[in-house]
């Protein structure tokens, strides 16, 4: 059924990052799409949440935008040439900043331009069966059974403030109880994962060992029993999916303006080297299924 004449028929959806936020607009492209069944939606991301775009069944076109510096002319002229091509009915802008302002000028007054930064009522956990990997062989190479834990000790380099300290000492107590732990570091990550004796799970190209995509990672998030981690990406990802677990958060970032503490439960702490492993464990062992029998 063709859309009314006053309804739009292009819509241009704007979410560029970062990990955490596009996870949670995910429930706000199901809402878009639901409000105009018939339109064509076009969504401009970051190059590397294109993929996870475009497995979304709303979606029927991906663009991405790499961000480059206004400076850059020929780069920023190639942008907006992209942009001014989409030519939509309608802008539903995730964001709301300069970035997004810039490409409001681009677009001019003529297109109709709506801001969606506030967090959805009732959001909680959302549904994504499009975007999971299935990760059997991954964790049959590393002999890890379930049920397992998946930590996130590590975060973006230039947050690497959000970092709790003392996965390592809380690796080796929950190895003592019997549970079995994996990690799946972020190409930022590798080295703190390392220094965690728990498995470190890598996505074996030929090229060598690299970081697991985000597919995989839903994947792996949908098996684990459990998970415990930073303010990051992958710990929003393990929460809104679903995943039970706990967040560690320092006092950088508030809970709610992120809306993982409608989901799950929030250990914070206003220095992150007070909080210790024996906290940690009290939240998260009643919560754990037993132990797999050795």
């Amino acid at each position: 059924m063709a859309n009314p004449p006053d309804q739009p028929r292009d819509i241009l959806i704007i979410k560029l990052g970062a990990f955490g936020d596009v996870v949670i607009s995910q429930n706000k492209i199901k809402l878009i799409h639901e409000r105009h069944l018939d339109a064509r939606l076009t969504v401009i991301t970051g190059p590397g949440y294109a993929e996870m775009m475009r497995r979304n069944p709303a979606v029927n076109h991906v663009l991405t935008d790499a961000r480059p510096h206004r400076l850059l002319f020929w780069k920023m002229w190639r942008t907006r040439k992209k942009v001014r091509g989409l030519q939509p009915d309608l802008v539903y802008d995730l964001h709301d900043n300069k970035r997004t302002r810039l490409y409001r000028r681009w677009l001019g007054p003529s297109v109709q331009w709506e801001v969606m930064t506030e967090h959805l009522e009732g959001e909680a956990k959302i549904e994504m069966p499009w975007l999971a990997d299935p990760v059997d062989e991954l964790l049959a190479v590393h002999n890890i059974c379930d049920p397992f834990i998946l930590l996130v000790p590590g975060c973006s380099a230039r947050n690497a403030y959000k970092r709790w300290p003392y996965y390592a000492e809380l690796v080796s107590r929950l190895h003592s109880l019997g549970y079995p732990c994996v990690t799946a570091p972020g190409p930022d990550e590798v080295e703190v994962c390392k220094s965690v004796p728990a498995a470190m799970l890598m996505d074996q190209s030929p090229d060598g060992p690299k970081p697991l995509s985000i597919p995989q990672l839903a994947g792996l998030a949908e098996r684990a029993a459990y998970a415990i981690g930073n303010d990051t990406g992958p710990t929003h990802l393990c929460a809104f999916s679903g995943t039970p677990g706990v967040a560690i958060f320092g006092p950088f970032t508030s809970p709610s303006q992120v809306g993982i503490d409608r989901v799950w439960p929030i250990l914070q702490t206003d220095k992150l080297e007070d909080l210790s492993v024996q906290a940690v464990l009290d939240h998260a062992l009643p919560n754990l299924p037993p132990a797999p029998s050795r």
